[in-house]
């Protein structure tokens, strides 16, 4: 009983963080909808805790305990049927590495290993418009697969019923204004 609180815990302590990176990333990319100036400006904010040492650390742990204890949950099943929405969880959830592997190389790589300025012109010069259907995929899959693990979580709240359609509303705005801001 004890471990299995503990790896509930550890879930939920994962996706949260994992989820504020990519709401953080996702509003950033939106700024650009106002000016580069506030992209960039809000990207030294973002970047100074992501790639500090503890950002990275904790950015890293979680995504290695979110993979792990959805490998683990998945090979825990006794069999393979699901719900919609679990295979849909699975499925991106499988899906967005491979298609996150070209951004982080375009960006962190470099950024890391030759001291590169991956500020969004760089950006933009590295992956626009050749990349562009591919991050025109990622962004929904990255944001459905976490809006889905944060509903399942929060419908057992008392209060989420009440706002359930604002935040509906939010996940609809949050990554259309992302693709748009970048891709402006």
């Amino acid at each position: 009983m004890a471990a299995l609180l503990t790896i509930q815990k550890l879930r939920l302590c994962s996706r949260l963080v994992l989820f504020a990176f990519v709401l953080t990333h996702f509003l950033n990319h939106a700024l650009g909808l106002v000016s580069i100036e506030a992209m960039e400006n809000f990207r030294d904010i973002r970047t100074t805790v992501t790639r500090s040492i503890p950002g990275t650390v904790v950015l890293c742990l979680a995504l290695i305990t979110h993979i792990a204890l959805a490998l683990y949950k998945t090979a825990q099943r006794r069999s393979l049927r699901m719900g919609p929405w679990e295979i849909v969880q699975l499925l991106f959830g499988l899906a967005i590495p491979y298609l996150l592997f070209r951004h982080i190389i375009a960006m962190r790589v470099p950024h890391e290993l030759y001291g590169i300025n991956d500020n969004y012109a760089y950006a933009m010069w590295a992956m626009w418009p050749s990349y562009a259907i591919t991050y025109g995929i990622l962004i929904p899959l990255v944001w459905i697969h976490a809006c889905i693990g944060i509903h399942f979580w929060l419908r057992l709240k008392t209060w989420y019923p009440r706002i359930r359609n604002i935040l509906l509303g939010f996940a609809v705005l949050i990554p259309s204004a992302a693709y748009a801001g970048f891709s402006v």
